[in-house]
């Protein structure tokens, strides 16, 4: 009777569990960020290394885990701000063999370097220090903040001139291919029609003309036999 009263949508979503458990496994992240999740964290200075690859399409963005991006021997509280909020200290950046770190993968657009956003993003990621030697105030580091590092992996050398050398002899290479076709078509017809020709000239000529030999004077057109050797048979007559 329960059975009947449940909603016809809510009775297949139970057989479905029961048929397909692994469906009601909730998913989990894959390590994909994308590039707007990029720019948020550049603006909280929560990158430490971003490694641009494929010519600039893909990358691998490196977040330190929460508490682990600085040193917190060096502490300095911001004017006007109790040193007990930890998120209000200036502080050190840990070395960074200590750091613990997440890596993501992010697809970046085509026109990366034409961000202007994301060029001042990176800019403003970079330590700047004065005429004194100081880290600018406004520039220093607060908890979970570390200061970013940009590597970029240009394309082989090698790699990319055969890439070019295959733009260029490509429609070279495919007018070669198709001349190559027309030309075996072209042949395999012409050795059709010469077969075919010398089976026609087999069939028009005489057969007689096996037994052709040379007569008097040199003539070639004679069987062997002249009007001299049947002359007197009454049974052959010219």
């Amino acid at each position: 009777e329960q059975w009947k009263k449940t909603p016809s949508g809510i009775r297949w979503l139970r057989v479905k569990d029961k048929l397909y458990p692994q469906d009601s496994i909730p998913p989990v992240g894959d390590a994909t960020i994308s590039y707007a999740r990029l720019l948020e964290l550049l603006a909280q200075r929560r990158v430490k290394r971003l490694t641009v690859l494929n010519e600039g399409r893909d990358a691998i963005v490196e977040v330190p885990v929460p508490n682990c991006a600085n040193d917190f021997s060096y502490q300095e509280a911001i004017e006007g701000v109790s040193e007990r909020e930890p998120e209000m200290i200036y502080c050190g950046e840990a070395p960074e063999w200590s750091m613990e770190k997440d890596r993501f993968y992010c697809p970046l657009p085509g026109d990366l370097w034409r961000d202007n956003k994301f060029l001042e993003l990176c800019k403003e990621n970079l330590p700047k220090r004065g005429e004194d030697g100081k880290i600018a105030k406004e520039n220093r580091l607060v908890t979970d903040q570390c200061y970013l590092e940009i590597v970029v992996h240009q394309p082989d050398y090698y790699w990319m001139t055969t890439g070019r050398v295959f733009s260029i002899s490509k429609p070279f290479g495919t007018l070669l291919v198709v001349q190559f076709l027309l030309t075996l078509w072209y042949r395999n017809k012409k050795r059709k029609e010469e077969e075919m020709r010398k089976q026609k000239d087999y069939f028009r000529k005489s057969l007689a003309k096996a037994f052709n030999v040379k007569g008097k004077g040199g003539e070639v057109k004679s069987t062997g036999v002249d009007f001299a050797d049947v002359a007197g048979v009454d049974k052959i007559k010219p």
